[in-house]
């Protein structure tokens, strides 16, 4: 490894056309982003009702985490790879595989087969965006636009998030699970060609972390990496376990039909697209991401508290209550986007990729917190979350504050 390094640093820069994106690319990200959560957006909350047509829930949690394990390996070798052979060509290889998974998925019902491609599936899509986060962060070119850029990057990701799921749960009830994942391997294909199109020159200057086990050991030095890295595995905790625990409760326990769920989890999603942007534009100037993900945990635990003891059926509290718990979310989410990234830039590609790893890891506590639980359907998940979430209020205040403007 360090003989490696040794070699990389003697060889000259990559010689470019074009050394930065331009601003007005910033319009491709989003529109690669955006294609992209369509396809997670489309699958992520139908993934655990398909999985439990073939597998027991012990079965189906195990698939869960070993595609977590899958995308930490890759998201450990991945600096390496994008210095041997391109971030570009890493990126067309991860799409052309989900697409592949996909395919499968939605053709192939033999047990094994489906298991592998799920676990495929799972661990693909995380490591497209990692990715994606080294193009953008060779697009930003001073750190007083991060909050804006960041923030609009989220917002074309969520708006995927709206959009999808009613239409998703319709596909369901008028065909099958198998057509929403045929559809989404049709969009990786439109995002494959995307990048063939846009991404042959957008590779980033030679990194200063290769080492996965140098980041690891360097994250903590970098003043507040650990705490976002935390508040950040938080999230994405309560995001892992709501997307296996919610579709499951409001299907068999609340006995809401696919297309009444798929309405219920688009109304709930709305707020990712009202606020994160504004907040995003609010940081740049006013530097209160602390704050805001601390008000921001505070209303995920009370809001996810309330459905713990909430026994109504009526699909208009659900939608509220779901609402209200994803103001908090889209707080803290791009509180923590905003919080991370400004701190590094695109040579950093190893401390993006011990950032990033805080997906894998939350789909390997999740499915692991539900197995202890004894449920997937359970509405003891919900204290679980909304403890869990309380905590991050703590964590969230340990983020060194930064001196606001005058």
């Amino acid at each position: 490894m360090e003989s490696d390094q040794a070699v990389a640093l003697q060889q000259p820069p990559v010689k470019l056309e074009q050394q930065s994106v331009s601003r007005r690319s910033f319009r491709i990200m989003y529109l690669a982003v955006f294609l992209l959560s369509l396809v997670t957006a489309g699958t992520v909350y139908i993934n655990s009702s398909y999985l439990t047509q073939y597998f027991s829930s012990g079965w189906m949690e195990t698939l869960y985490i070993l595609g977590a394990i899958g995308n930490i390996v890759g998201l450990v070798v991945g600096p390496n790879l994008i210095r041997r052979w391109s971030n570009f060509h890493c990126l067309t290889v991860y799409l052309a595989g989900e697409a592949v998974a996909l395919f499968s998925l939605a053709t192939i019902h033999i047990m094994w087969i489906v298991a592998i491609f799920f676990v495929l599936q799972q661990m693909l899509p995380p490591l497209a965006l990692f990715s994606f986060d080294i193009v953008l962060e060779r697009a930003i070119d001073t750190e007083s636009i991060t909050g804006g850029v960041r923030s609009l990057y989220l917002t074309a990701s969520n708006a995927a998030y709206i959009i999808v799921p009613f239409f998703a749960g319709t596909v369901i009830n008028a065909y099958s699970f198998q057509a929403v994942y045929a559809i989404t391997g049709i969009i990786v294909v439109l995002v494959v060609l995307l990048a063939l199109a846009r991404f042959t020159r957008t590779e980033p200057q030679r990194f200063r972390q290769v080492s996965i086990l140098d980041s690891i050991r360097s994250f903590p030095t970098r003043p507040g990496l650990m705490e976002v890295f935390g508040s950040d595995l938080l999230l994405q905790s309560f995001y892992a376990i709501m997307s296996i625990v919610l579709p499951l409760y409001l299907f068999h326990v609340m006995k809401f039909p696919w297309q009444t769920i798929g309405l219920i989890i688009s109304i709930m999603l709305i707020p990712f697209v009202i606020f994160e942007a504004p907040l995003g534009r609010v940081f740049d100037y006013f530097r209160v991401e602390r704050d805001v993900i601390m008000v921001g945990f505070f209303i995920m635990g009370a809001s996810t508290a309330v459905m713990f003891f909430d026994t109504s059926h009526s699909i208009i509290t659900w939608a509220a209550l779901l609402f209200i718990g994803r103001i908090g979310a889209s707080f803290v989410e791009v509180g923590n986007e905003y919080s991370f990234f400004r701190r590094v830039n695109e040579t950093d590609a190893g401390f993006i990729s011990v950032f990033r790893s805080t997906y894998p890891l939350s789909y390997i506590i999740g499915p692991l917190a539900l197995a202890i639980l004894g449920s997937s359907s359970s509405s003891l998940s919900f204290i679980v979350i909304a403890f869990l979430m309380l905590c991050g209020i703590f964590i969230a205040y340990r983020l060194p504050p930064r001196p606001r403007r005058v």
